[in-house]
């Protein structure tokens, strides 16, 4: 599905039509067990890349976000195996479904609608450890939200910056110019400048200038080790994501 998640992530319009089509087709075929269980799986990589909103009567044994953002809502529906590694959940909201086993690290962040999920899989480099039971999953996401909190507060450049970042994980280089994918649009936003700027600064921006693609010249925008700018507890890390807050003041 990482696979796929490639894929779509650099198809843009062509893509937000690919996934309305596949919508339609996941709502008139959902008596299909093995269809909708595919088209299901696909529906949430989509989600993860922002293209999908609402999902309902899902019935899915193993899917991912892809390490994505989805800003979702998921009704009345089953989710045997769910991986979260890398995702931001805090627009997650689940209501009337089931999560059999959620696939988490250090990187996920959570919010407050994610409920109904029976375990939850904590995934080190070296190994992983369950969580085991519906009381025991809420207070472990509830530590964690409490720890966003305290360690990062309210910003919308560290929000839009954490997006950036989580899309060159995904996609490596954004295009400044010419783009027809949502990498393109992302830094199109006002607040990319500023966010551009301390980038440059701190030495984590790796520029190609005027590199032909699709019949355009454009610059090639690179973040160097980006994995690490979601772990606030690195000293370099902390260091940006003060600055990205400062935007804010």
């Amino acid at each position: 599905m990482e696979v796929f998640s490639e894929v779509f992530d650099s198809g843009g319009k062509d893509t937000k039509d690919a996934a309305a089509f596949l919508l339609h087709q996941f709502a008139a075929q959902t008596g299909l067990d093995s269809l909708s269980s595919n088209a299901g799986a696909l529906l949430l990589v989509l989600s993860g890349l922002g293209f999908i909103k609402r999902l309902d009567y899902l019935d899915v044994i193993d899917g991912t976000f892809a390490g994505g953002t989805p800003e979702l809502l998921i009704n009345e529906s089953r989710l045997g195996r769910l991986d979260a590694r890398f995702a931001d959940l805090t627009n997650l909201k689940l209501v009337g479904t089931v999560v059999d086993t959620l696939v988490v690290d250090d990187k996920t962040r959570f919010g407050e609608g994610n409920i109904g999920i029976g375990n939850i899989e904590v995934r080190t480099e070296d190994n992983s450890e369950v969580i085991h039971g519906a009381d025991r999953v809420k207070t472990y996401i509830d530590e964690k939200i409490c720890a966003q909190i305290a360690s990062l507060r309210s910003s919308d450049h560290l929000d839009y910056f954490y997006k950036v970042v989580r899309r060159v994980i995904r996609q490596v280089y954004l295009r400044e110019h010419g783009g027809d994918d949502d990498g393109y649009f992302l830094i199109q936003d006002p607040k990319w400048p500023a966010i551009r700027d301390i980038l440059h600064r701190s030495g984590r921006l790796d520029v190609v200038q005027n590199k032909q693609a699709k019949g355009v010249k454009s610059s090639f925008i690179r973040i160097k080790r980006p994995r690490d700018l979601l772990d606030s507890e690195l000293p370099e890390t902390d260091k940006i994501v003060q600055e990205v807050i400062l935007l804010d003041v």
